[in-house]
């Protein structure tokens, strides 16, 4: 039994590479052989994890792009590489985790008779070319198109068809991470003393930052009386111009991705901004979180006291509260002090409900040669030339100015 996945990165701490590592191990102790190959993100971040380190020859940077963006010759390379690595197995399952990777997995399943489920681990996609769509369509029609959560998934769909929440919910599923937080040094935070206001922020840069800083600086200009502590895990840089942004009140901390996560950081957040995973994972430890709707960058509440959402705005979600007052209200209000949490629940759409879906694929396959990416056609266009010109590494440069996601 031969586990493949084909994923944005394996570098870095971020939540796709932690919910890899978590599957794999998961597969290993079930008996399978795990393989992970990347398209190396938008990064190119260096590989850090320990069970990652053993697929480094793994990253092949065509596997970003649209296969058919490739010269045929130079697409036929890169399958023999992949499928040479794989081997031969009667039971082997592909799972892709990008757009991109989904139609490179349905190429490489179609070719060795591979089972392929694609699980979109983005939050925002939208599916705008009608190629895809009806790609997409088969996938989910045949129980093989999965998203990070129900509103993402009908987020996907949107512009071709409404999904109905329980339509949404059957293709939803847990991208569970196992990240220990432990009592470990830290020298960047052991020396940060506390302020009257320690805000933390968990997570690696996200699109919403700029929108965030100036959040802070309003709450911090309405207290230019008092010291504020914002401390950054996940971040071992920024640019100028957001630290800029920062009145003199505000004491900014970066401290690099690392694992285990480092408890001091909790014990030295009155409050922590987060999204997705990372805001999920610092509810569960017992901190106080501001979830942030990755769409808008708007607060969607306090996780578990007015909302339960961690990354997407549910139908119910009504705050219209911005950061800076959401921060009011938990710092200097204290509304939420004593006050009992709601019950989040636990999902059972861990890794035992992902093989039921993935090993029930029955080897049929569509044809992607005419899949169009969800870009710009003038980006697609340069694409093509330089890739055909095999210029893979000033396409790999050329995409951080085009894609945000």
């Amino acid at each position: 039994m031969k586990y493949v996945f084909l994923t944005n990165s394996m570098g870095g701490y971020s939540g796709g590479p932690n919910y890899v590592r978590t599957k794999l191990n998961y597969l290993k102790e079930n008996g399978w052989e795990v393989l992970v190959f990347d398209g190396t993100g938008f990064t190119n971040a260096s590989i850090v994890m320990t069970e990652m380190k053993a697929f480094e020859d793994n990253r092949i940077q065509e596997l970003f792009f649209n296969p058919f963006w490739l010269r045929k010759k130079k697409r036929e390379e890169v399958i023999t590489t992949i499928l040479n690595k794989v081997g031969v197995d009667d039971n082997i399952v592909i799972e892709s985790n990008t757009v991109s990777m989904s139609i490179w997995g349905e190429l490489l399943a179609s070719r060795i008779h591979a089972k392929h489920i694609v699980f979109l681990l983005s939050e925002r996609l939208a599916i705008t070319d009608v190629s895809l769509y009806l790609y997409y369509k088969f996938k989910s029609l045949r129980g093989e198109l999965f998203s990070i959560s129900a509103n993402a998934f009908k987020n996907l769909m949107h512009k071709f068809e409404t999904i109905e929440d329980i339509e949404a919910e059957k293709c939803h599923l847990s991208a569970k991470m196992s990240v220990p937080i432990m009592d470990v040094d830290c020298n960047e935070l052991t020396s940060v003393e506390k302020a009257d206001f320690n805000i933390g922020h968990f997570g690696r840069k996200k699109d919403y930052f700029e929108k965030m800083f100036y959040q802070i600086k309003q709450f911090a200009i309405r207290h230019q009386d008092k010291s504020i502590n914002f401390i950054l895990l996940g971040v071992s840089n920024i640019s100028q111009t957001w630290s800029e942004i920062l009145p003199s009140n505000v004491h900014l901390t970066l401290v690099s991705g690392r694992q285990p996560i480092p408890k001091i950081f909790f014990d030295k957040s009155d409050v922590v901004v987060a999204t997705a995973g990372c805001a999920y994972m610092s509810f569960l430890y017992g901190a106080k979180v501001i979830s942030i709707d990755v769409y808008n960058s708007n607060p969607l509440g306090v996780l578990g006291y007015d909302t339960m959402d961690v990354n997407l705005r549910s139908v119910d979600n009504h705050n219209k509260l911005s950061l800076c007052d959401t921060l009011e209200n938990v710092l200097v209000k204290k509304m939420y002090k004593g006050k009992p949490t709601l019950m989040i629940e636990l999902s059972d759409k861990g890794f035992d409900y992902h093989m039921t879906y993935a090993t029930a694929a029955d080897g049929k396959y569509y044809d992607v040669c005419h899949i169009n990416m969800p870009i710009s056609r003038l980006y697609a266009m340069l694409i093509k030339v330089f890739l055909s010109l095999n210029m893979v590494k000033t396409c790999s440069k050329l995409r951080y100015l085009f894609l945000k996601k």
